[in-house]
């Protein structure tokens, strides 16, 4: 939650733009087709992202925040501390409905292990909760490089 930024120049939501990478790699993959080419998908799917009030911030402005009536979205929560977990899980007010995203094998912060991640305290705290599921797939779906990676690296 305390991490800094940086002193990238622009506005929040142009600081915020490397966080939505990831994202909109994702969405492109997903629906793209032999049939289209990249910058007409590219253009669809910024379209959708727009119109469907999509916001793509860093935890460094969570601080204190209420989100409400909202889905909120935290990837790559394997590489979170456990405080950091906490800090975004207690952010949701009011018809918030959250959705924790990460892969135990694809750690990659130096300060954090699978026992210690935030995504591991989520797991075995909140399936005790009874408003909440856990969900755990046991399958790699971005590439066999990707999988083999994770199994040998």
């Amino acid at each position: 939650m305390d991490d800094d930024p940086g002193f990238l120049p622009g506005d929040l939501k142009e600081k915020s733009l490397p966080l939505l990478a990831g994202i909109t790699d994702a969405l492109i993959s997903m629906h793209a087709n032999d049939s289209e080419d990249e910058k007409s998908t590219r253009a669809t799917v910024e379209h959708i992202i727009d119109r469907a009030n999509i916001e793509f911030t860093s935890m460094a402005y969570f601080r204190g925040r209420s989100i409400d009536d909202a889905v909120l979205i935290i990837d790559e929560a394997q590489n979170m501390t456990r405080a950091q977990m906490k800090g975004m899980l207690s952010r949701g007010g009011r018809n918030c409905r959250t959705i924790v995203l990460g892969n135990l094998a694809q750690i990659d912060d130096r300060f954090v292990t699978p026992a210690s991640s935030g995504a591991s305290a989520a797991v075995n705290i909140y399936r005790h909760y009874e408003k909440g599921s856990v969900l755990i797939f046991d399958e790699v779906e971005r590439s066999s490089l990707a999988e083999f990676t994770e199994k040998n690296f």
